[in-house]
């Protein structure tokens, strides 16, 4: 027998909607580059696709499609 689906709010679904956007960012991407802030001031600095996915696994409410920009030279920025 199927189990039901849990119960899902709209900002849950608002959130599996924008993960699954921001997935396709990833897999587009040739490069990823997340900013990080030292002492006062920050930069870029790369990071490897497993970890963006594996974060958004472990902690997916705080990932925001707005902080992800795909550039026309196919690096994905992560602000």
């Amino acid at each position: 027998m199927k189990q039901p689906k849990p119960f899902m709010n709209e900002f849950q679904k608002y959130q599996q909607e924008q993960n699954k956007e921001i997935k396709k960012l990833v897999s587009k991407a040739k490069y990823v580059f997340a900013w990080v802030m030292l002492s006062q001031d920050g930069l870029y600095l790369e990071v490897k696709k497993g970890s963006v996915r594996q974060g958004m696994i472990d902690y997916p409410e705080a990932y925001d499609i707005h902080q992800f920009d795909l550039r026309t030279d196919g690096n994905l920025y992560i602000n």
